[in-house]
């Protein structure tokens, strides 16, 4: 119990309503992710969970509680959906005031955090649109509970979420299930991570298995690869993934996706075209430089937009032989997108040492090993 009360690592990732439900939603959804006093994940075990929401303030009355028993994944990993297991969360009244919910793992106390999204979503159910008898004031500059706010307020308002997202992800990054963070530039409208992903997890904490990449047609199983299986391969360069990783929608940390074919050419197009995209997104890093590194002469190279692509290269096994081949590390580097062309084949991005131009189309076998950049939402 020490331990857990120790490190216990929390994120209540999406406060959402439930599409089940026609009437007022019953439940959202809570992830954690619980670690002992060395810091390493408590894996596999059964944990008792308790969740109390709370009226008011984060010492309120309890206008709702239920216990979970879960079991952690083996990244530590819990999942479970509060208002699952009781009744009652549609009876809060969420629109007289904030409110709180604590939690307590196996009888130990964690700490209290403010519900932002819930209340408003669920009272936005419940409200019967009867305005009568209230008056709406200061639309300009709201201060009270019966006040409303104009569009020009809320626009500024957003403007300014935004410009606060926008330091947030290109100060700090984005962190992967496994801790693994990466710098964000922001490129026209689109955010995108500005180094391949390296996780070895799916974001629901599930391992990703170790493959062979047959190229068979026969559809492999999801699967991965470090280039020449060398360990330091993976924090330089990335991971190789097969496009059946991709088909899970669970690679990219939550809130991020794999680009679809489309996103990749609202980029390009950004950037200048076809014609020079190549040479303005690839990392400048050549040959003497030091890994992660373009072999010469990495043509027209400027990394002008901190995309910094990289050349990653490919893992595949021979038809004939079954032999695992990596190839095209420091020469190429080609990135998956989202968009199928048949059974057997989906698109993809190219970017190579000799050439500032990208392909405009190329599409090649979902069971070859190809790195990952992922987009946000």
């Amino acid at each position: 119990m020490k331990n857990f009360k120790k490190l216990l690592t929390a994120l209540i990732y999406a406060i959402a309503l439930n599409p089940v439900f026609a009437q007022t939603p019953s439940q959202f959804n809570y992830q954690a992710v619980l670690r002992n006093a060395e810091g390493a994940p408590i894996a596999n075990q059964v944990t008792s969970v308790k969740v109390e929401i709370l009226q008011g303030s984060p010492t309120g009355t309890v206008v709702f509680n239920e216990t979970h028993s879960v079991t952690t994944s083996n990244l530590g990993l819990i999942n479970l959906q509060i208002g699952s297991l009781e009744n009652g969360l549609g009876n809060i009244e969420w629109g007289t005031s904030s409110h709180f919910v604590r939690i307590s793992v196996n009888d130990v106390e964690f700490g209290t955090s403010q519900l932002l999204s819930v209340p408003y979503a669920m009272h936005a159910k419940t409200f019967d649109g009867d305005m009568q008898g209230r008056e709406i004031e200061n639309i300009a500059d709201p201060t009270s509970n019966q006040s409303a706010a104009s569009k020009a307020y809320v626009d500024v308002l957003k403007n300014r979420i935004d410009a606060m997202e926008e330091l947030l992800l290109t100060h700090f990054g984005i962190t992967d299930i496994e801790g693994n963070n990466y710098p964000v530039v922001k490129i026209g409208n689109q955010y995108w991570m500005a180094e391949n992903l390296k996780t070895l997890a799916y974001n629901d904490g599930e391992a990703i298995p170790l493959i062979e990449f047959d190229l068979d047609y026969n559809p492999n199983p999801a699967g991965y690869r470090i280039y020449d299986n060398i360990e330091s391969n993976k924090d330089l360069y990335g991971v190789l993934y097969n496009w059946q990783v991709v088909e899970t929608e669970k690679i990219c940390p939550i809130g991020w996706h794999v680009p679809s074919f489309d996103e990749f050419y609202e980029l390009i197009d950004f950037v200048g075209g076809v014609s020079v995209a190549g040479g303005k997104l690839k990392s400048k890093a050549m040959v003497p430089n030091a890994h992660p590194r373009w072999e010469s002469p990495n043509t027209g190279a400027t990394n002008e937009f901190g995309f910094a692509a990289l050349p990653g290269g490919v893992v595949y096994s021979s038809t004939d032989t079954n032999d695992l081949y990596f190839d095209g590390q420091g020469y190429r580097g080609q990135y998956w997108t989202t968009r199928v062309y048949n059974e057997y084949n989906s698109y993809l991005i190219e970017f190579t040492y000799d050439s500032q131009s990208v392909p405009s189309t190329i599409l090649s076998s979902k069971n070859v090993g190809r790195s990952i950049r992922c987009i946000k939402d």
